[in-house]
């Protein structure tokens, strides 16, 4: 094979497991049962974890949210960060998620689920409205 060239295709990439239910702990209770709507801002975090592919190895990012499901925040950022995107290394893929996270998506991106505002918009109107 080697005199020809020739080397077997790749297996595809290891994909990590990030849970494991294969245990006899207690689950934990749902307390929100899908209901993120909150009266007030800070009442209601929500928290999940992802991870990003580098070409260094598995880079995790975790997010605490308020009032917004984790699952769109995520699927928001692969679509339209990871899956377009080769991370040559964690740094790298740190300092593109920073930016993606911090300078567009909270400042820049408008969501649907607070009237087509960014996020700073929405909590600049929410402080306006209490010292009202």
């Amino acid at each position: 094979m080697q005199e020809k060239e020739l080397c077997p295709p790749r297996g595809r990439r290891r994909v990590p497991i990030t849970t494991d239910s294969r245990h006899s702990h207690a689950i934990a209770p749902n307390l929100l049962e899908q209901k993120f709507d909150a009266a007030q801002p800070n009442t209601v975090c929500l928290a999940d974890i992802s991870y990003i592919p580098t070409d260094e190895g598995w880079l995790y990012l975790a997010a605490v949210k308020d009032l917004a499901t984790m699952e769109s925040f995520f699927s928001s950022l692969k679509t339209e960060l990871v899956h377009r995107t080769r991370f040559a290394t964690r740094r790298e893929a740190k300092a593109a998620l920073f930016e993606y996270i911090e300078i567009f998506y909270n400042r820049q991106r408008r969501h649907s689920s607070i009237g087509y505002r960014t996020p700073e918009q929405a909590r600049m109107a929410i402080t306006a409205a209490k010292a009202a």
